[in-house]
């Protein structure tokens, strides 16, 4: 029996006996049009790796302006494990935007995806915007995603989802932040969902936040919710500090979870760190190397960066340079 995790572009399968790899195909950068709204899309495709080789990443992107509105860079990284950098190309989110990112993993792959700045979902004004993500990830591949804060403001409505498909032995790691409302904000609506599978569903979870409507049950007076997601084995053991919680999966996969008024009160940091260090300590010793990069389109500038301190500026008009966007 088979099992299709899918996006409306760039479809996530993790069939029975057939996982997903980099040779999968992927119908997203061609269609730059749903509805009425432009797509912007950025697709990263990590290969080789194995053994402290050194990785190749290659970008494909594609929008309304020839280009996504997220750019990559590849950052130094221990040898065998690639690294980039995920940054916003202007203002995110306003309303009709759709930004979609693609990230496909080979068979025994590693890449660790870091995100500089945090994401603003601005008042759109009766219109809506959307955040789709899909990663399939090859046998024996590893993946951690270290998302920073995601605020929704007043009058945001935004559709986010994350879907997941898992080889045999892959093992991928997300953290992410969701925060209701900058400062003095009570937040407007976020809908988001998360689906994952490898041999069979993992996890399929949907959530409804609404600032102006708090639910008891989900968020109650809570304004920021952290999850750790550790899917594909099961997180080590690690002193959770209330109210953070530990959720163990059905099958091999955990939530680590955290919810409370302000984002930096989170004491889920040190949980994600021992996650990153479990799942990356087999790569090889750590080493300046910068993994091959290969752009897919000549519209495509992914400049490479020589010091890992130079990815904390913010890109120009960046949500997280407002100091108004600080949760």
């Amino acid at each position: 029996m088979a099992y299709d995790v899918s996006l409306s572009a760039g479809a996530v399968l993790a069939n029975r006996g057939q996982h997903p790899t980099a040779a999968s195909s992927w119908r997203g950068v061609d269609r730059w049009r749903r509805g009425d709204h432009p797509v912007s899309t950025t697709r990263l495709v990590v290969t080789g790796g194995r053994d402290g080789s050194r990785p190749d990443v290659r970008v494909e992107t594609a929008g309304p302006r020839g280009r996504g509105h997220l750019a990559a860079r590849i950052l130094p990284a221990r040898a065998g494990v690639a690294r980039v950098a995920l940054l916003a190309e202007g203002a995110l989110l306003l309303g009709g935007d759709e930004v979609e990112v693609h990230l496909v993993l080979g068979d025994g792959a590693s890449v660790e995806v870091v995100e500089p700045a945090g994401t603003v979902a601005y008042d759109m004004r009766g219109d809506r915007a959307s955040w789709r993500v899909g990663i399939e990830a090859g046998d024996g591949s590893r993946i951690t995603w270290r998302g920073q804060s995601f605020v929704v403001s007043d009058g945001a409505d935004v559709d986010r989802s994350t879907t997941v498909g898992l080889g045999t032995g892959a093992v991928v790691a997300l953290r992410e932040l969701l925060v209701l409302g900058r400062t003095g904000e009570a937040g407007g609506r976020l809908h988001t969902t998360t689906r994952v599978a490898g041999s069979g569903p993992l996890l399929v979870e949907e959530l409804l936040l609404d600032g102006s409507q708090p639910c008891v049950g989900v968020l109650g007076g809570a304004r920021v919710l952290e999850t750790v997601s550790v899917l594909g084995r099961r997180a080590t053991p690690t002193d959770l500090v209330a109210p953070a919680h530990r959720l163990e999966l059905d099958r091999e996969g955990t939530l680590l979870r955290w919810w409370g008024a302000r984002a930096h009160e989170s004491s889920l940091a040190p949980a994600w760190r021992d996650v990153v260090y479990d799942i990356l300590a087999t790569s090889a010793p750590t080493s300046t190397s910068t993994p091959t990069l290969t752009p897919a389109t000549a519209a495509t500038t992914l400049p490479q960066l020589t010091e890992e301190s130079d990815v904390t500026t913010p890109p120009p008009m960046g949500a997280a340079a407002s100091p108004a966007a600080t949760p």
